[in-house]
């Protein structure tokens, strides 16, 4: 009988340990949810601001009023080429710019590249 109750004992305390380490890790795991909510809320209000920035910066008589500012206009037709017309980067980049170079004469000149027609023909039109 006394071997009964020394097990019963035994048991008992080993539920209430069991009992206090579940209660223990619930209680962390509530404090870690409580935190991922906690942060959660804040990246909602970082994307509601982000999003009301966004329609702030992106307001139209806003973007007018700057492309005035900084002397901007809308594009005509003649401004509007095909892809295939424009070239690749170096030719545009080496459009108009003078390298100098010495002839086999001795004498100094200035190579230029001829413009690309799409830009020649925009910047006579702008004359």
């Amino acid at each position: 009988m006394l071997r009964q109750a020394l097990v019963a004992i035994v048991l008992i305390v080993a539920a209430a340990a069991a009992v206090f380490q579940l209660s223990y890790a619930v209680v962390g795991l509530e404090r870690q949810l409580a935190s991922l909510r906690h942060e959660l809320e804040n990246e909602r209000w970082l994307v509601r601001t982000r999003k009301a920035d966004l329609a702030y910066l992106t307001r139209p008589e806003r973007l007018a009023q700057q492309a005035e500012q900084l002397g901007l206009r809308p594009a005509r037709a003649a401004q509007i080429v095909e892809l295939d017309r424009i070239g690749n980067r170096a030719e545009v980049l080496l459009s108009g710019i003078g390298i100098p170079v010495t002839l086999p004469s001795g004498t100094e000149a200035e190579l230029r590249l001829r413009p690309m027609p799409v830009f020649a023909d925009l910047a006579a039109e702008r004359r």
